[in-house]
């Protein structure tokens, strides 16, 4: 198992519901007014090469989410494929 950090903030999942929850870049405080502290930990989970076109927006993701990252935080990216085996997977 994965034992997380007492300070650990840690974003699990697609890029973009990070985004869709406001908590992008322009987002760097708190409901409270208080600064955020970075991310610790980003795993993106974003199928890519299941539909035509789904990877365009990965690189424009990744950019918009960067910033929410501490310095040296780790980035991990899970790739999902072929096709044919996230059609039968859903």
């Amino acid at each position: 198992g994965t034992r997380a950090r007492a300070d650990a903030r840690i974003v699990d999942g697609p890029l973009s519901a990070l985004l869709d929850d406001g908590e992008g870049a322009d987002a760097a405080d708190g409901a409270d007014g208080a600064p955020r502290p970075p991310y610790t930990l980003i795993t993106a989970f974003d199928p890519v090469g299941c539909l035509t076109g789904d990877g365009e927006r990965l690189s424009e993701l990744l950019s918009a989410v960067a910033p929410l990252a501490g310095r040296g935080t780790p980035v991990v990216l899970a790739g999902w494929g072929p096709p044919e085996r996230c059609a039968t997977s859903s």
